[in-house]
């Protein structure tokens, strides 16, 4: 009996001593867990205020990956990482402040070299070069490039007294061919009339199918740039003159200035409610470690 007795309190204080050390050993790694972390914040506000943003992001989310159960220490981290969003936006927005102001400046300088053209029959007009006709339709055989209000390019090729059918047009400088997509003549913009007995070949290409082909003539103007109308085997060529370099170019640069500012324009809106809710958050980590205290 007696040494039954003796036998459950030996269990007993051995089961006592176990729990004693496995809570002594846990506070223990919890301590040294806590002073890492703490050791790991510190980097990470001595980056912040270096502006080292990049590297104090990285940290942040080692940080929290490594100490989910810290919670003190995870929120004084979302706190600085909303800190961080705010401080990353007002840059970008600062940023997008200068492109939209140099757009706008841009767009601006070459505005003078076009003219708007908008007949009562069209929902919306665009810009052309001022050089050509009031409305936008060149009486020779020729291209024409043009930019709607919001930035979309376009072109307009006019073949007159060929009877080629044209679906595209090629443009060739030196070596360098680059041609428009191909508008098939079932399509409502690849139009065909008889004007007095002279046959009359309109094809408009839209900003997909002609950005490529404009940008070639608007960055090449210096070259001699041969442009052919084609429909497979059957094609008419003829040579640009500086002029029609020059009125693409001024076309091209506008349309790029002017998607510029506008995209700018859109970012401006999307900057600002970044901003707002970033410094609503700041305001609402800030509470949650005071909160914790």
């Amino acid at each position: 009996m007696l040494d039954a007795t003796i036998k459950h309190i030996f269990q007993y204080t051995l089961l006592s001593a176990c729990l004693f050390c496995s809570f002594s050993c846990g506070n223990s790694k919890q301590a040294e867990d806590s002073e890492k972390a703490e050791q790991i914040m510190s980097e990470i506000k001595s980056m912040y205020a270096g502006k080292d943003y990049d590297n104090a992001m990285l940290m942040i989310d080692s940080l929290m990956k490594t100490y989910p159960g810290l919670i003190d220490v995870q929120r004084k981290a979302m706190h600085i990482q909303t800190m961080i969003t705010e401080k990353r936006t007002l840059a970008d927005s600062i940023a997008n402040e200068k492109v939209l102001e140099q757009s706008m400046a841009a767009a601006d300088s070459i505005k003078h070299n076009l003219k708007f053209v908008k007949s009562a029959d069209m929902v919306e007009g665009y810009f052309v070069d001022k050089t050509m006709p009031d409305d936008g339709i060149p009486s020779v055989t020729g291209i024409v490039a043009r930019v709607a209000e919001h930035g979309d390019i376009s072109l307009l090729s006019s073949l007159r007294g060929h009877r080629i059918r044209h679906t595209r047009i090629c443009a060739i400088a030196d070596t360098t061919n680059v041609a428009t997509g191909n508008v098939p003549p079932s399509n409502s913009r690849n139009y065909r009339y008889n004007d007095n007995g002279q046959n009359v070949e309109l094809v408009t290409f839209n900003a997909q199918e002609c950005g490529d082909f404009l940008s070639f003539i608007a960055q090449n103007t210096a070259l001699p740039i041969t442009i052919k109308f084609v429909n497979g085997s059957k094609s008419y060529k003829q040579v640009l003159s500086q002029k029609e370099k020059s009125a693409i170019k001024n076309v091209v640069n506008y349309a790029t200035a002017i998607t510029a500012a506008h995209d700018a324009a859109n970012m401006r809106l999307k900057f600002a409610r970044k901003l707002q809710l970033a410094r609503k958050q700041i305001k609402q980590t800030a509470t949650n470690i005071q909160g914790s205290r």
